[in-house]
């Protein structure tokens, strides 16, 4: 009988030890989405500065004649 507990016991702290990785594993990947997300942020406001640039060069380009 005290086998058997002893075998609960250790399933149990196994159980604790794979829930604090996924815990840490979870905590990492939500700061690598943040950072990511900072990322394509930062990017595409990028992005619309040069196309507003573009459209600009374009808008003083002579007209066709």
């Amino acid at each position: 009988m005290f086998a058997n507990f002893d075998q609960l016991i250790d399933r149990v702290h196994q159980l604790a030890a794979l829930t604090q990785r996924l815990r840490d594993e979870n905590r990492t990947l939500r700061q690598q989405l943040a950072e990511k997300e900072t990322e394509s942020r930062l990017m595409r406001e990028r992005l619309d500065t040069a196309r507003t640039r573009i459209e600009g060069l374009i808008n003083q380009l002579p007209a066709e004649k």
